[in-house]
């Protein structure tokens, strides 16, 4: 999840990313961005 400024929160799906080389949910991060990666359930 990335939280950008007070009103924009974007989900990507790392996974998908990492695993399947899938770039669509790959998002540009932006100065001032935060990144939240939950803990792994597996």
């Amino acid at each position: 999840m990335i939280v950008r400024g007070d009103n924009l929160v974007i989900w990507n799906d790392l996974r998908e990313l990492l695993e399947n080389g899938n770039m669509t949910p790959n998002a540009k991060l932006r100065n001032g961005d935060v990144i939240f990666i939950p803990q792994s359930e597996d």
